[in-house]
């Protein structure tokens, strides 16, 4: 009864960390967007020299 016991103390003490994460591992706010959905910005000329288009990644 005792090992039963220890087995289910161990076992709730592995699992309970892990299913905390489980339920806030997915991160609010992130929006996904296809390559090309969002339009390209010129350069600003204190950074870049000549013309310069500046595509988000994110």
């Amino acid at each position: 009864m005792r090992k039963l016991a220890a087995a289910l103390v161990f076992s709730a003490l592995i699992w309970a960390p892990l299913a905390a994460y489980a339920a806030v591992a997915e991160p609010a706010g992130i929006t996904v967007a296809h390559s090309g959905s969002q339009p390209s910005a010129q350069g600003g000329t204190p950074r870049f020299a000549g013309q310069v288009r500046i595509d988000p990644l994110f």
